[in-house]
């Protein structure tokens, strides 16, 4: 009786015992959709909830048949769980917030509502409602209120910078500058920039922003000036490259690899902006330039190349230029 039970139960509340476990302190935002955020993750309903407090909002509170259109909207794959529960009162659902549901889309109420206090919406179901084991680890959470992300490291405007540390400030400089580097002993690349003033800029109020910018990885180097590319190497290329372009009449995508890090360069030049994005670790707390070293803090964000962390970003920033290299 007590085999045939638990064969029972993991079929009825699909439970997966074989999933992964992660940390509820993960970023990826899988779907968005106003007012809904999908996060993925292996979480249990404990996990979820922190999860989505984690990133500024919590489990979503299904009021109304717009808002269960709108989540369903998502097309997200698997089961999420979401904020209702009946953990105080047996039975009795309630938003995790308080206050008893306005409005419920139930297509499977399990059989041992003892242990199946916690709701989830599933794909299986059309995205209806089924209660289960509060316990369970599911394919993510359905989180609402969560804001929009800010935006990735790097350089928009005139030049208005984000660190990778998420740190904003401006800085007006001339010439070409370090934007990040590979600050180890050995480096293994480095992203320059080169600043110009804009046409509306005076000699009172000097207003740069983004031209050009140079990827050096090992002994190749791409520079993109406007969407110009020049491309060329150290020596013969004897391999595959390293550095990736991907461009079209408006933009120009670069990548490249070292280690197991990923770095993504996106360049707009209608906005003269330049993003960078990060997949992977392996250089956390090692990159140094105008987006800082990417440790996670930014009080040390402003560090100069003679290791010394400033206060004024017109400091940090000039501390960076690139004596060698000529404007255009």
């Amino acid at each position: 009786m007590w085999k045939y039970i638990l064969f029972y139960c993991a079929t009825c509340i699909f439970v997966n015992h074989a999933a992964p476990s992660h940390s509820a302190d993960n970023r990826s935002i899988e779907k968005r959709g106003a007012p809904y955020v999908v996060k993925s993750g292996q979480f249990d309903f404990y996990d979820a909830q922190r999860a989505c407090i984690f990133a500024g909002g919590k489990l979503a509170e299904i009021r109304t048949p717009a808002e269960q259109a709108a989540a369903a909207a998502l097309g997200f794959e698997g089961d999420l769980f979401i904020g209702v529960t009946d953990l105080n009162v047996e039975g009795v659902f309630e938003y995790v917030t308080g206050g008893g549901i306005t409005y419920d889309n139930w297509e499977y109420m399990g059989s041992f509502p003892d242990i199946q206090d916690c709701a989830m919406m599933s794909k299986a179901l059309n995205y209806g409602w089924m209660n289960g084991n509060c316990g369970q680890k599911l394919d993510g959470a359905l989180c609402e209120g969560v804001p929009e992300p800010d935006p990735e490291p790097g350089v928009s405007g005139d030049p208005h910078m984000r660190t990778f540390d998420g740190r904003p400030y401006s800085f007006q400089g001339t010439c070409w500058y370090t934007l990040f580097k590979d600050c180890s002993s050995s480096s293994a690349f480095e992203v320059t920039t080169e600043f110009q003033p804009r046409e509306d800029s005076t000699v009172e109020h000097l207003r740069t922003r983004t031209v050009s910018f140079n990827a050096t990885v090992g002994g190749e180097f791409v520079v993109i000036n406007g969407l110009d590319i020049e491309e060329g190497s150290d020596g013969p290329v004897t391999k595959a490259r390293s550095i990736h372009i991907q461009k079209d009449d408006t933009t120009a995508t670069l990548t490249f690899t070292s280690k197991d890090t990923t770095f993504t360069l996106h360049w707009s030049l209608h906005k003269h902006t330049l993003g960078v994005s990060i997949t992977g670790s392996d250089y956390r707390g090692r990159l140094c330039g105008l987006l800082g070293d990417a440790d996670g803090d930014t009080l040390n964000d402003f560090l100069k190349p003679d290791g010394r962390v400033v206060h004024d970003a017109a400091e940090f920033g000039e501390s960076w230029k690139v004596e060698s290299k000529k404007c255009n």
